[in-house]
């Protein structure tokens, strides 16, 4: 598993009509049961109770985009943004975008791709602890950013202390863009010719 840091890093441009001072909580995937979606719009109902000044930004199609709609529309969700499919560059411009990146996929991740980019671009992640997110995140700090998978009040209580605090955001986001180095396309490929060498 790679990334290519070229096409994943903090500078390229962000979205421009996202950046008023709003805190962007970011989700990338698709709209479907397994990536959880609705356990993030729930864990929003909970924190717009708190806050006046967050906006959920949605990347993604999937079966359920409706019914996720119909739930935003449902219980009054503010600031929920359903923008659709972002292919290249501009998938990276809405990862330095937001402030909080999360995935709450609730199982069948074999590794966390959609985490390794965002922490690539220098974003913290908040996300649920399935498998292969709790191989990436692994550690006493990577724990850190898990939640029980379904638990959204759980998941509402990781964001909630990251959006208290623009400086340990800032100090997890330059964690992540560390870690992330560590699977640079470069870094890698240098690891598998290195392997060859030893077999042969």
């Amino acid at each position: 598993n790679g990334i290519d840091m070229e096409d994943f890093n903090p500078g390229i441009a962000k979205v421009k009509k996202f950046l008023d001072g709003k805190i962007n909580i970011l989700y990338v995937g698709r709209i479907e049961k397994r990536k959880g979606l609705i356990y993030l719009l729930k864990a929003h109902r909970i924190l717009q109770k708190k806050f006046n000044n967050l906006r959920i930004i949605v990347v993604g199609e999937g079966d359920l985009k409706k019914k996720c709609q119909e739930f935003v529309k449902k219980y009054n969700l503010r600031e929920v943004y359903f923008v659709g499919v972002k292919p290249g560059r501009e998938l990276t411009s809405f990862y330095n975008t937001c402030d909080i990146f999360v995935s709450p996929s609730i199982f069948g991740e074999s590794f966390g791709l959609v985490l390794l980019e965002a922490m690539a671009c220098q974003k913290l992640v908040v996300a649920f602890a399935n498998q292969g997110y709790k191989q990436l995140l692994a550690g006493k700090k990577g724990a850190g950013f898990l939640a029980k998978p379904k638990d959204s009040k759980g998941l509402a209580g990781k964001i909630q202390l990251f959006i208290e605090s623009e400086e340990l955001r800032k100090e997890m986001g330059e964690w992540g863009l560390k870690e992330a180095q560590n699977y640079s396309w470069r870094k890698v490929a240098g690891e598998i010719l290195n392997f060859y060498k030893f077999l042969f």
